[in-house]
């Protein structure tokens, strides 16, 4: 089979809603010719299906799933690489279709003509009706309860595979043929009730995955030659101008050029209040705009824009396994042949070598046969996940795959790094100095009038804190950029000089005094930037300093509060700024505050590397950066977590978990997330096994009935789905 000819699509497959399902459809599929590998996917009922064209067509595939009882009346959905809206339109068209299946067949009919056949089997029992009567009413429950089980069984048994519904089917026949009919019918009765209920409850998770698909914007309109274009978001090209009238989802990510509105971005970063979008900012795909219309710049198009890479991330992040579901698929591989083969020498042995009755020792057999269906233990672990993976977006977190989010809840040791990531990452004025007895403002107003022009990060915080202070600056001035060194500018007959220390070295006007108040202000921490200006007929001569520093961001002291709250241990903070800065700014964050155990500046990459594998040496690390020079650093950590809005693509490209709000609030969440599924994970794998090795021991004692192994098994089933859920909902550590 050529590699060059091979394609990827997704396939819808509803009904394909348990582990044992999952199973069957691999094993047919990969049993075509020219296929050559199958993802099954439980939670959004499809299965992503790689195969050559040239052998297997796409209609033969999905005719085999329908055979298995799989399928849908929908198309198969566009090719897996197709753009974010198409996967969104793709996924709204099967929404609408199960709603119109569900609203046609209304009540689950074989539930309830099942129940009723049940009934009537244990009444004529009780009654001691005719024998003849009594087997065919519990025949008649078999057939009405299991007509939706009996398709996948025969199915699954012409393939080789002994499913869910095989075993049920084997059960409720085998009761039939020894003649416990009540319950033959009590199988597949609460087989059929229980998976009802399992579907609804499945359902949440799956509406939860497809809402986050509905905040795509299938089209837009675009401003092409002067007139409104209606367009279908793939086809809009960066650089094209973008109209989002009001209540419409912004389409791509662009930058706002005309208009201002608010924009609920809720939906992508989890912030709940909207924000106010002006000229010049940037808006993100999915978002809502509020009451007036903008006009954007497309940035990127709709498949690499923040939203789109959610939902990649998202997909991705289902179809690979977490530890924990690799160790329960081994785990599951093992225990269901044992027990069947236990069920078989139960029904064999005591009968032929030591004079049990067959019918005894067949129907132990039976209600082991039941208990083998390894479904509440396969399931226990994928629920909580995509549970867990998606509550988190909805939270503004991405988290790439269920192992990350394993890691994330035994992480006892987090590394920060500081400029960008606890600090806004841009430098403000934190002081001017006056070194002669000028006014500070005056100082001030001369600074911004040499950077009246400047679009470096330093010449933007003193403009910005002339124009916080009401300071106005003079119009016609003449102004040169010293790259690398600072700005020279005349104005008013007048020169400024404005720059490094450096600068007033090669300019010889940097003398014992003013190294000794230089090097006093940088002992602070601050960047200390020199104004200098001649006072006809004065000299030129340095008259005061302006002060510069990187501040903290909010939410700082929540942050290592909250990290503390969540079983963190050790945090550090590592940084490859001045020693003396970081020491300033975190000066107050000490251990004995909840803070800081340890902070080191002045590092190199390779050495945040270094000191990231020695603190794994105590146990799994978890690194925060900005996604962007803290790369080595993230990438040596055991799980690595970059801040979303500072550069949204590199970000979540680089980073195995992204906030896509830079509040650092988000990171406790996060942990509370991790947490609380790790706990239910733990707790779903534990039960399941405990109620399967119970039953196993009850079954083969005889002290377990038919209907209590099908309760116990659908039971259990239900209830770590329902448990995983709770993965859904945020909440405090110990929910």
């Amino acid at each position: 089979m050529s590699g060059l000819a091979l394609e990827e699509r997704v396939v819808p497959a509803e009904g394909m809603d348990c582990p044992s399902c999952a199973t069957t459809a691999t094993k047919t599929l990969l049993g075509l010719a020219g296929v050559s590998a199958v993802r099954p996917d439980i939670i959004a009922q499809r299965v992503t299906v790689q195969y050559d064209p040239a052998r297997v067509g796409l209609g033969e595939i999905a005719r085999s799933l329908r055979g298995l009882g799989y399928g849908s009346p929908e198309p198969p959905s566009p090719p897996a690489d197709a753009s974010a809206s198409s996967r969104g339109e793709a996924a709204r068209a099967l929404a609408r279709a199960d709603r119109v299946r569900r609203l046609v067949e209304g009540a689950p009919l074989h539930v309830v003509l099942g129940g009723v056949l049940w009934g009537l089997t244990t009444w004529a029992t009780l009654g001691e009706w005719n024998g003849a009567v009594t087997a065919l009413l519990g025949a008649g429950t078999v057939l009405a309860a299991g007509w939706r089980v009996l398709r996948p069984a025969v199915s699954a048994l012409l393939h080789g595979v002994f499913d869910m519904h095989v075993l049920m089917v084997a059960a409720a026949v085998g009761a039939l043929f020894i003649g416990e009919y009540v319950e033959a019918g009590a199988v597949l009765f609460l087989f059929a009730l229980a998976r009802e209920l399992e579907q609804r409850a499945l359902g949440r998770a799956r509406l939860e995955v497809r809402s986050l698909m509905d905040l795509t914007a299938p089209d837009a309109t675009v401003l092409r030659h002067g007139h409104d274009v209606r367009v279908p978001v793939e086809a809009i090209r960066p650089g094209e101008l973008v109209l989002v009238r009001p209540g419409e989802r912004v389409p791509v990510d662009g930058t706002v050029v005309n208009g201002s509105s608010e924009v609920d971005v809720s939906a992508i970063t989890g912030e709940p209040v909207p924000e106010g979008k002006f000229k010049g900012d940037q808006v993100l795909a999915g978002s809502l705009n509020g009451r007036r219309a903008l006009e954007i710049v497309c940035d990127r198009p709709a498949a690499e824009s923040a939203l789109g890479r959610i939902l990649a991330s998202l997909e991705a992040a289902r179809a690979e396994k977490s530890r924990a579901e690799a160790f329960v698929d081994r785990f599951a591989r093992i225990y269901t042949p044992l027990v069947m083969a236990a069920a078989a020498l139960v029904a064999v042995v005591p009968p032929l070598f030591f004079g049990g009755a067959w019918a005894d020792w067949g129907y132990r057999a039976l209600v082991l046969l039941v208990v083998a269906c390894p479904c509440a233990l396969v399931i226990s672990t994928p629920v909580t996940i995509v549970s867990a993976l998606t509550g988190a977006v909805r939270q503004g977190i991405l988290v790439k795959s269920g192992v990350h989010l394993e890691v994330l809840g035994g992480v006892r040791t987090v590394a920060i790094d500081k400029t960008g990531t606890l600090t806004e990452g841009t430098p403000r004025v934190a002081e001017v100095e006056s070194w002669d007895g000028t006014e500070p403002d005056w100082i001030l107003e001369l600074a911004a009038t040499a950077e009246s022009r400047s679009e470096h990060p330093v010449g933007r915080a003193i403009l910005e804190a002339a124009r916080e202070g009401g300071l106005r600056l003079p119009a016609g001035v003449d102004m040169e950029a010293l790259p690398g060194r600072g700005a020279r500018a005349r104005t008013g007959g007048r020169e400024i000089l404005l720059g490094s220390p450096r600068l007033f070295r090669e300019e010889g006007l940097f003398d014992e005094t003013s190294k000794a108040r230089t090097l006093r202000a940088e002992a602070t921490g601050a960047t200390v930037i020199l104004v200098a200006w001649d006072e006809p007929p004065g000299p030129l001569a340095i008259r005061g300093a302006v002060l510069l520093a990187d501040r903290l961001r909010e939410g700082v002291a929540d942050l290592l509060r909250g990290l503390r709250e969540n079983g963190v241990s050790r945090v550090v903070c590592m940084s490859g700024d001045r020693s003396t800065s970081v020491d300033r700014a975190l000066a107050g964050l000490g251990p004995n505050d909840g803070g800081f155990d340890e902070w080191r500046g002045d590092l190199l990459p390779e050495e945040k590397v270094e000191w990231v594998r020695q603190l794994r040496r105590e146990g799994p690390v978890l690194m925060i950066g900005d996604g962007v020079n803290d790369a080595p650093a993230l990438a040596a950590a055991d799980t690595g977590m970059a801040m979303g809005l500072g550069g949204t693509g590199l970000a979540l490209d680089a980073a195995d978990i992204a906030l896509m709000h830079d509040d650092l609030r988000r990171i406790p969440e996060a942990f509370r997330i991790g947490r609380k599924a790790g706990r239910i994970i733990r707790t779903n794998i534990a039960f399941a096994i405990a109620v399967k090795l119970g039953f196993v021991a009850l079954g083969g004692l005889g002290l377990a009935s038919l209907w209590m192994a099908v309760l116990a098994d659908m039971g259990s089933s239900l209830a770590v789905i329902g448990n995983g859920l709770r993965a859904l909902r945020s909440g405090p550590p110990d929910a």
